[in-house]
C-alpha cells in the first residue's frame, strides 16, 4: 500500500476540495494501491495569531519519511515561516514531493502555467484590443502565483517599451473582492482616469474593481476592459461576464498522482508539469465566447445545495446541543458516533494528547475506545493506527486545540460529503467549540469556579448566548423584582439576514450580525445585559426606562446601524425590528411570558415597517 500525504491550508473557511477530488479520482481510475492522508489547517480566516498557531500545529503531526509521496499546497498560508518549515522537513525526508502551483528546489511542480496564461492575456489585449495603458492588480507580493502572473505582465510591458507608472501601474493587494474595491479607489483616486485595461490576478479582484467602478459611474467594456483569472462562477455569471483563465483544479490532483505512479515505476518525469488552461474573453473585453453558460443548471445546483445546507444545518443544530452539554470526555466520545452520522463519513477517531489531558482524567492514564484514544504513540505519528486496509481511502486530520494549546486531533475517514458540500468547517468548528467548552468546564471544575465566558458567550459577537441567558436572565429579573424595581425587556430581530446569507454569503451575514450586536451593546447600561438568542435575534434586559427614552434609543440604534453598515461597506443598509415590555415588578408573570409579549410586538413592528417600505 502506497501512502501519499497532502499538506494544505484552506481558503478562509473553505477547503480546496478540488485537489483532493482530483487525487482520489486518479487513484480510482488507475486502480492504484494508494491511500491519501490530508493534513489541513483553517488558519487564514482568523485574526487571532495564537488560534492560527494551534491550527498550524497539525503540520507537525506527519513524519514525511513514512510516506511514499508528499504533495504540498500552502499558497494560502500567510505565515512564511510555517510554509518554510514544512518545505524543509519534506525536503529533508527525501520522499518524492510535489508542490501545487509553486516552485522550490527538490520539488516537482504541478499546476497551471501562471506566467504563460497571463502573458497570453496581456498580449491579446495589447495586440487584438489595442490596449496601451494598464493597471496590473495583483495578489499578495509574497505569493508565488501572484509573483508569476505579475512577472509575465511586467516582462511583456518591458518588451513593448511601456513605462511603469506612466503606461502601466503594478498594485499588490489581497485576493478578495474587497481588495479589488480598495485597489480601484487607490488607483482611480491617484490617476483620476481609467486605463485601457485592468488585469487582475483573479476573478475576485475583478469583481471588486467592477463593482467599485460602477459606483463611480464608470462602465465596462465602454470605458475600460478587465480580465480576471481562475474561471470562478462569479466570472461567468457577473454582469458583464468577466474574461478569465479557465482550468480544472482537479487536473492538478490527477497529474500529481500520475507523476507519483510514473516515479514509483521508474519512468522519467519532467520537473515542471502544467495542466491545460484556456484564456476566455467575454463581455468585459467586448468579446463573445462560444462557451455556453447554463444559468438554469447553475440555479438547479444552487437549489439542491440550499436543500442540503438546510438539512445539514438542522442536523448540526441537534448535534450542537449534545456536544455543548457533554460534561466529561467520555460523554464527548459518545457524541462522536453521532458526528459520524451527520458527516456521512465512514469513521471519526479522536486522538488526545495524554500529557495535555492527564490533568483531567484521574481514573487511568490511558484509555482506548472504539472512537477515541488517549495514547502517546498516536500523537507522535499517524501510523500504524491509520495504516488503512482498503485502497483509495482518504484520511483527513484536523487539529484539536484551544488557541495555541494543542490537545490532539480528529482523524476522519472519507469525509467526501463534507468537503464537496463545504460543510466541513461548520461541523469541525461546532465540535471543537464543544471540546473547548468541555475543556473550560474541566478547568473551572478543578478550581470550583463557574463556567467561563467561552461557554456563556457567543463567539461571533461576544454577547451572552443561550447558555448565558439560562445562567443570568432569570436572576437579573428576580434581583430587580426583589428590590421592587421594574425591568425593561427589549427584543430585537436583524432584518434581511437570510437574504444577506443567501445572496452574499455567510461572511457578509456574519459582518451584519457583528455590526448589529456592537450597536446594541453600546445602548446597554451597566445594570443590564445583552443576549444573542439565535441567528438574528437579540434580547436586552435592563433597568426601567420610560417609553420616550426607549423610543429615542431605538431611533438612535437604527440611525447608527445605517451609518455603520455603510462604513464597513455592507451591500444593504442594516435595520432592526424592536418590541419591548416593562415587567410589573411583582414576579407574577414569568420571564418567558414577558419575552413572548415583546416578541409579538417586535413582529408587529417588523410588519408595520415592511408595509411602510412597500
Amino acid at each position: 500500500m502506497k501512502k501519499v500525504a497532502l499538506v494544505m491550508e484552506s481558503w478562509g473557511r473553505y477547503i480546496t476540495n478540488a485537489w483532493i477530488s482530483g487525487i482520489l479520482s486518479k487513484i480510482k481510475e488507475a486502480d492504484a494501491d494508494v491511500n491519501l492522508y490530508v493534513f489541513n489547517a483553517y488558519a487564514n480566516w482568523s485574526t487571532d495569531e495564537l488560534y492560527n498557531q494551534g491550527e498550524h500545529d497539525i503540520f507537525d503531526l506527519p513524519d514525511f519519511c513514512d510516506f511514499d509521496g508528499v504533495i504540498v499546497e500552502l499558497n494560502n498560508t500567510e505565515e512564511p515561516a510555517v510554509r518554510a518549515d514544512v518545505i524543509e522537513r519534506v525536503r529533508a525526508s527525501g520522499t518524492p514531493a510535489i508542490l501545487i502551483n509553486a516552485k522550490e528546489d527538490g520539488f516537482y511542480l504541478v499546476g497551471v502555467n501562471n506566467y504563460q496564461c497571463m502573458y497570453d492575456n496581456i498580449s491579446f489585449l495589447y495586440n487584438e484590443k489595442n490596449c496601451k495603458s494598464f493597471w496590473f492588480v495583483m495578489g499578495p507580493e509574497g505569493n508565488y502565483e501572484s509573483q508569476r502572473r505579475a512577472k509575465a505582465l511586467v516582462d511583456f510591458a518591458k518588451e513593448k517599451g511601456l513605462k511603469k507608472n506612466k503606461d502601466y501601474v503594478l498594485e499588490f493587494r489581497g485576493f478578495d473582492i474587497k481588495d479589488g474595491r480598495e485597489a480601484f479607489r487607490s488607483l482611480y483616486g491617484a490617476k483620476k482616469k481609467m486605463p485601457d485595461a485592468v488585469i487582475c490576478v483573479n476573478d475576485n479582484l475583478a469583481v471588486g474593481v467592477l463593482a467599485e467602478a460602477e459606483e463611480y459611474g464608470i462602465k465596462c467594456p465602454e470605458d475600460f476592459y478587465i480580465t480576471g483569472f481562475d474561471d470562478f462562477d462569479k466570472a461567468r455569471f457577473y454582469s458583464p461576464r468577466i474574461s478569465t483563465v479557465s482550468y480544472k483544479r482537479e487536473d492538478a490532483g490527477e497529474m500529481a498522482i500520475q507523476l507519483f505512479l510514473d516515479l514509483w515505476s521508474g519512468k522519467p518525469v519532467e520537473q515542471e508539469n502544467y495542466i491545460n488552461s484556456t484564456n476566455i474573453y467575454w463581455d468585459s473585453c467586448d468579446c463573445e465566447s462560444d462557451i455556453i453558460v447554463d444559468s438554469r443548471a447553475q440555479m438547479k445546483g444552487n437549489i439542491l445545495w440550499n436543500e442540503s445546507s438546510v438539512e445539514f444545518a438542522n442536523d448540526l443544530l441537534k448535534l450542537s446541543s449534545r456536544i455543548t452539554h457533554a460534561d466529561s470526555m467520555k460523554e464527548m466520545v459518545d457524541v462522536i458516533r453521532d458526528v459520524v452520522k451527520v458527516s456521512r463519513c465512514e469513521d471519526i477517531i479522536m486522538v488526545l494528547d495524554p500529557k495535555f489531558w492527564a490533568q483531567f482524567e484521574t481514573a487511568e492514564e490511558e484509555w482506548i475506545f472504539d472512537t477515541a484514544y488517549i495514547n502517546e504513540d498516536c500523537i507522535k505519528n499517524v501510523f500504524p493506527t491509520f495504516e488503512g486496509t482498503g485502497r483509495g481511502d482518504c484520511y483527513l486530520f484536523i487539529p484539536i486545540h484551544f488557541r495555541e494549546k494543542s490537545a490532539g486531533y480528529l482523524a476522519m475517514k472519507n469525509p467526501i460529503y463534507l468537503m464537496e458540500q463545504q460543510f466541513l468547517f461548520d461541523l469541525i468548528n461546532t465540535f471543537l467549540s464543544g471540546m473547548e467548552i468541555l475543556y473550560q468546564k474541566e478547568c473551572l471544575a478543578r478550581a470550583n469556579e463557574k463556567l467561563s465566558d467561552l461557554s456563556v458567550k457567543d463567539a461571533l459577537t461576544g454577547l451572552y448566548n443561550r447558555l448565558g441567558f439560562g445562567e443570568y436572565a432569570e436572576k437579573l429579573i428576580a434581583d430587580g423584582h426583589k428590590e421592587g424595581r421594574q425591568m425593561l425587556i427589549l427584543y430585537s430581530d436583524l432584518d434581511m439576514l437570510k437574504y444577506l446569507n443567501d445572496t452574499y454569503g455567510h461572511e457578509v451575514g456574519d459582518k451584519a450580525i457583528i455590526c448589529a450586536s456592537n450597536e446594541l451593546k453600546e445602548h446597554v447600561t451597566p445594570e443590564g445585559m445583552c443576549f444573542r438568542l439565535g441567528g438574528d435575534e437579540f434580547l436586552i434586559i435592563d433597568k426601567f426606562m420610560s417609553d420616550e427614552i426607549v423610543r429615542d434609543c431605538i431611533v438612535e440604534i437604527r440611525e447608527n446601524l445605517v451609518r455603520d453598515s455603510r462604513k464597513i461597506e455592507l451591500p444593504v443598509d442594516l435595520s432592526l425590528s424592536f418590541g419591548y415590555v416593562v415587567t410589573e415588578g411583582k414576579g407574577k408573570v414569568s420571564l418567558d411570558e414577558y419575552i413572548s409579549r415583546a416578541d409579538t410586538l417586535m413582529y408587529e413592528d417588523k410588519r408595520r415597517r415592511r408595509k411602510g417600505r412597500i
